[in-house]
Protein backbone atom coordinates (compact mmCIF):
# COMPACT_ATOMS: atom_id res chain seq x y z
CA UNK A 1 0.00 0.00 0.00
CA UNK A 2 2.68 2.16 1.06
CA UNK A 3 4.43 1.82 -2.94
CA UNK A 4 0.85 2.71 -4.52
CA UNK A 5 0.97 5.77 -2.02
CA UNK A 6 4.57 7.24 -3.02
CA UNK A 7 3.61 6.60 -6.58
CA UNK A 8 0.27 8.74 -6.49
CA UNK A 9 2.66 11.41 -4.81
CA UNK A 10 4.77 11.42 -7.42
CA UNK A 11 2.22 11.39 -10.30
CA UNK A 12 0.72 14.35 -8.50
CA UNK A 13 3.93 16.06 -8.20
CA UNK A 14 4.92 15.73 -11.98
CA UNK A 15 1.23 16.69 -12.70
CA UNK A 16 1.65 19.56 -10.51
CA UNK A 17 4.50 20.98 -11.92
CA UNK A 18 3.34 20.61 -15.68
CA UNK A 19 0.14 22.15 -14.71
CA UNK A 20 2.28 25.16 -13.43
CA UNK A 21 4.17 25.05 -16.37
CA UNK A 22 1.21 25.47 -18.77
CA UNK A 23 -0.02 28.59 -16.91
CA UNK A 24 3.30 30.52 -17.07
CA UNK A 25 4.07 29.49 -20.73
CA UNK A 26 0.13 30.77 -21.36
CA UNK A 27 0.37 33.46 -19.59
CA UNK A 28 3.31 34.61 -21.79
CA UNK A 29 1.95 33.96 -25.14
CA UNK A 30 -1.50 35.25 -23.82
CA UNK A 31 -0.55 38.61 -23.23
CA UNK A 32 -2.30 41.17 -25.03
CA UNK A 33 0.74 43.49 -25.73
CA UNK A 34 1.88 41.03 -28.29
CA UNK A 35 -1.03 41.23 -30.41
CA UNK A 36 -2.20 44.95 -30.87
CA UNK A 37 -0.36 45.35 -33.58
CA UNK A 38 -2.28 42.50 -35.32
CA UNK A 39 -5.88 43.76 -34.71
CA UNK A 40 -7.83 43.90 -38.53
CA UNK A 41 -9.53 46.68 -39.58
CA UNK A 42 -13.59 46.46 -39.03
CA UNK A 43 -15.31 45.53 -42.49
CA UNK A 44 -17.19 48.07 -44.02
CA UNK A 45 -21.17 47.61 -43.23
CA UNK A 46 -24.12 47.46 -45.80
CA UNK A 47 -25.97 49.13 -42.62
CA UNK A 48 -27.91 52.24 -44.03
CA UNK A 49 -27.16 51.79 -47.31
CA UNK A 50 -30.15 52.24 -48.75
CA UNK A 51 -29.44 55.64 -51.11
CA UNK A 52 -26.23 54.38 -51.94
CA UNK A 53 -28.03 51.10 -53.61
CA UNK A 54 -30.73 52.88 -54.81
CA UNK A 55 -28.24 55.00 -57.06
CA UNK A 56 -25.63 52.24 -57.66
CA UNK A 57 -28.93 49.88 -59.32
CA UNK A 58 -30.18 53.10 -61.07
CA UNK A 59 -26.78 53.18 -63.10
CA UNK A 60 -26.14 49.51 -63.08
CA UNK A 61 -25.27 47.47 -66.18
CA UNK A 62 -27.05 43.82 -65.39
CA UNK A 63 -27.46 42.97 -61.72
CA UNK A 64 -24.72 43.51 -60.00
CA UNK A 65 -23.76 47.07 -59.25
CA UNK A 66 -20.45 48.43 -57.41
CA UNK A 67 -20.83 50.97 -54.25
CA UNK A 68 -20.16 54.47 -55.40
CA UNK A 69 -17.46 54.85 -52.61
CA UNK A 70 -16.63 51.72 -50.98
CA UNK A 71 -14.79 48.85 -52.89
CA UNK A 72 -15.85 46.15 -50.63
CA UNK A 73 -19.29 46.33 -50.89
CA UNK A 74 -21.69 45.78 -53.88
CA UNK A 75 -25.03 45.42 -54.65
CA UNK A 76 -27.50 42.87 -56.18
CA UNK A 77 -29.97 44.89 -57.60
CA UNK A 78 -33.72 42.74 -58.32
CA UNK A 79 -36.16 44.97 -59.66
CA UNK A 80 -37.10 47.55 -57.16
CA UNK A 81 -34.40 46.23 -53.91
CA UNK A 82 -31.22 47.03 -53.95
CA UNK A 83 -29.42 43.94 -51.84
CA UNK A 84 -26.11 45.27 -50.21
CA UNK A 85 -23.11 42.64 -50.44
CA UNK A 86 -19.41 42.67 -49.02
CA UNK A 87 -16.55 41.14 -50.39
CA UNK A 88 -14.38 38.65 -48.16
CA UNK A 89 -11.42 40.31 -46.51
CA UNK A 90 -8.69 41.51 -49.00
CA UNK A 91 -11.17 41.96 -52.14
CA UNK A 92 -12.77 44.09 -54.07
CA UNK A 93 -15.54 44.01 -55.87
CA UNK A 94 -14.56 44.06 -60.11
CA UNK A 95 -17.78 46.06 -61.61
CA UNK A 96 -16.06 44.56 -64.74
CA UNK A 97 -16.02 40.78 -64.04
CA UNK A 98 -19.09 41.37 -61.51
CA UNK A 99 -16.62 39.32 -59.14
CA UNK A 100 -14.66 40.18 -55.61
CA UNK A 101 -11.76 39.70 -57.36
CA UNK A 102 -7.59 41.46 -56.07
CA UNK A 103 -7.86 44.88 -55.13
CA UNK A 104 -4.91 45.01 -57.77
CA UNK A 105 -7.43 43.89 -60.86
CA UNK A 106 -10.57 45.50 -59.63
CA UNK A 107 -9.46 48.91 -60.36
CA UNK A 108 -11.36 50.54 -57.22
CA UNK A 109 -9.93 53.77 -55.79
CA UNK A 110 -11.34 54.04 -52.78
CA UNK A 111 -9.67 56.12 -50.38
CA UNK A 112 -12.06 54.82 -47.21
CA UNK A 113 -10.68 51.07 -47.76
CA UNK A 114 -7.58 48.99 -47.81
CA UNK A 115 -6.64 46.00 -49.04
CA UNK A 116 -5.16 44.35 -46.57
CA UNK A 117 -3.21 44.61 -42.96
CA UNK A 118 0.16 45.78 -42.71
CA UNK A 119 2.38 43.54 -43.48
CA UNK A 120 6.31 43.16 -42.64
CA UNK A 121 6.61 40.19 -45.44
CA UNK A 122 8.14 41.28 -48.76
CA UNK A 123 5.31 40.76 -50.93
CA UNK A 124 5.26 37.86 -53.35
CA UNK A 125 7.01 37.97 -56.14
CA UNK A 126 4.81 38.01 -59.60
CA UNK A 127 4.58 35.93 -62.52
CA UNK A 128 6.67 36.35 -65.45
CA UNK A 129 4.73 38.24 -68.08
CA UNK A 130 6.79 36.75 -70.99
CA UNK A 131 7.36 33.30 -71.06
CA UNK A 132 10.05 31.15 -69.31
CA UNK A 133 13.30 31.29 -70.50
CA UNK A 134 15.05 27.87 -71.77
CA UNK A 135 16.54 25.55 -69.52
CA UNK A 136 20.30 26.11 -68.66
CA UNK A 137 22.57 24.03 -70.71
CA UNK A 138 24.73 22.86 -67.30
CA UNK A 139 22.80 20.71 -64.98
CA UNK A 140 22.35 22.51 -61.63
CA UNK A 141 24.78 22.69 -58.91
CA UNK A 142 23.37 21.09 -55.64
CA UNK A 143 26.58 22.24 -52.81
CA UNK A 144 24.95 20.06 -50.04
CA UNK A 145 24.73 16.18 -51.61
CA UNK A 146 28.13 15.02 -53.27
CA UNK A 147 26.95 13.94 -56.89
CA UNK A 148 26.04 10.18 -56.91
CA UNK A 149 28.28 7.26 -58.67
CA UNK A 150 26.88 5.23 -61.39
CA UNK A 151 26.74 1.45 -60.20
CA UNK A 152 28.98 -0.34 -62.60
CA UNK A 153 25.82 -2.93 -63.50
CA UNK A 154 23.62 0.10 -64.62
CA UNK A 155 23.51 0.70 -68.75
CA UNK A 156 25.95 2.73 -69.97
CA UNK A 157 26.15 6.56 -69.34
CA UNK A 158 24.66 8.69 -72.37
CA UNK A 159 27.35 11.51 -73.68
CA UNK A 160 25.06 14.22 -73.52
CA UNK A 161 24.94 15.87 -69.78
CA UNK A 162 21.66 16.08 -68.00
CA UNK A 163 19.34 18.92 -68.46
CA UNK A 164 17.07 20.59 -65.37
CA UNK A 165 13.37 20.36 -66.77
CA UNK A 166 12.11 23.39 -67.37
CA UNK A 167 9.61 25.18 -65.30
CA UNK A 168 6.22 25.29 -65.70
CA UNK A 169 4.02 28.77 -65.99
CA UNK A 170 0.20 28.24 -66.78
CA UNK A 171 -2.10 30.85 -68.03
CA UNK A 172 -4.81 31.66 -65.62
CA UNK A 173 -8.36 30.23 -66.62
CA UNK A 174 -10.48 32.61 -68.28
CA UNK A 175 -13.35 33.47 -66.29
CA UNK A 176 -16.90 32.73 -67.24
CA UNK A 177 -19.37 35.71 -68.44
CA UNK A 178 -21.78 36.63 -65.43
CA UNK A 179 -25.11 35.19 -66.74
CA UNK A 180 -27.22 37.96 -66.31
CA UNK A 181 -30.94 36.07 -66.63
CA UNK A 182 -28.96 33.46 -63.80
CA UNK A 183 -30.74 33.66 -60.15
CA UNK A 184 -28.55 31.41 -58.40
CA UNK A 185 -24.77 31.80 -57.53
Amino acid sequence: MAEGVACSSVLLSIMYKLLVLCVIVGGVFADPALFEDRKLPRPPSCRGQKEAGKEACENAVGRLAPHPSECRLFFYCLRSRAICHRCPFGLHFNPSLRVCDWPKNAGCASASTSAAPPSSKSPAPEAPSSPPSPPPSSPPSSPSSPPEEPASSAAPASSEPPTAAPSTVTEAEAVPDFDEESESY
